[in-house]
């Protein structure tokens, strides 16, 4: 899959670029708004890849696998598979046990929306191990993760060699960029469009928080175009298990009528003579 037709940019985007890529497809792609599932969990594996430094790096430049006929597979993240290719049968068998005090660890991968993030997830499922057993899980995701946090639940990974202690299970944290909000630590920022008489005028506002509650806003008059409103303790929680939250911040977008008739325009003429 090619991660920059998925997102519809060429090679060479910024990380801006980037980003508004993924916020007007997923607005249109979202299964809460109708969009398809398939095709929205592209997008976030394309986003996930294209908007990590590493990741992209990685993905641009792939490494030559060494193996093939002749030549050994290498596992860098288990040097006991490396003494087991070049000692094999019995003997190596019986050096690798020697070395290995347990089983492996497996590590699994689960996505978390931001309301997952904010209120603690279950995950009911299960997996294959490395033995062939087909286990079940039931595991509690903590609130307050964040992008790549890995939580470990131990004695719940490979149990190939039974002479051994079992391996853990390490699931480590995606987070799902929501098409409204952009996380930035505990906080979150939205924008809120509003029409250039209520700046003048003053309004009132209902912005929808991250658990789907409705917020009121007032908008004090004559208030500038860019401002930014804070509102506390409506962002995600500080830490794991944490019960204090972080803010909501939303900034003012003006919304200025693209074209008005005469009369009107003769009206604004007359305010601006009054009060410019």
């Amino acid at each position: 899959m090619d991660y920059y037709n998925v997102l519809g940019v060429p090679r060479g985007a910024s990380p801006e670029d980037i980003k508004k890529a993924y916020r007007k497809l997923a607005a249109v792609h979202h299964p809460d708004r109708g969009g398809d599932t398939s095709q929205f969990q592209q997008l976030q594996e394309a986003y996930a890849t294209l908007s990590d430094n590493q990741k992209r790096a990685e993905y641009d430049n792939p490494q030559p696998q060494f193996g093939g006929p002749g030549g050994f597979q290498f596992n860098t993240g288990n040097m006991n598979d490396i003494f087991g290719n070049m000692f094999g049968g019995p003997f190596g068998g019986f050096q690798q046990q020697r070395m290995m005090r347990k089983n492996k660890s497996i590590n699994i991968t689960v996505q978390m929306t931001l309301k997952d993030i904010l209120h603690g997830k279950d995950v009911i499922g299960s997996i294959r191990l490395p033995s062939g057993r087909e286990q079940a899980l039931q595991l509690t995701i903590p609130r307050g993760v964040t992008m790549g946090d890995s939580i470990r639940f131990h004695e719940m990974g490979d149990d190939t060699h039974p002479q051994l202690q079992r391996g853990d299970l390490i699931a480590v944290i995606q987070e799902i960029p929501h098409p409204q909000f952009e996380r930035r630590g505990a906080d979150l920022f939205t924008t809120a469009p509003i029409s250039v008489f209520d700046t003048m005028l003053g309004t009132s506002i209902k912005i929808q928080t991250v658990e789907d509650s409705t917020l009121d806003i007032t908008i004090p008059t004559g208030i500038n175009p860019g401002t930014t409103m804070s509102c506390n303790q409506y962002g995600l929680p500080l830490g794991m298990h944490e019960h204090r939250r972080g803010n909501l911040y939303v900034k003012i977008d003006v919304v200025v009528p693209k074209s008005i008739d005469y009369e009107d325009a003769e009206i604004l003429r007359q305010l601006k003579a009054k009060y410019g």
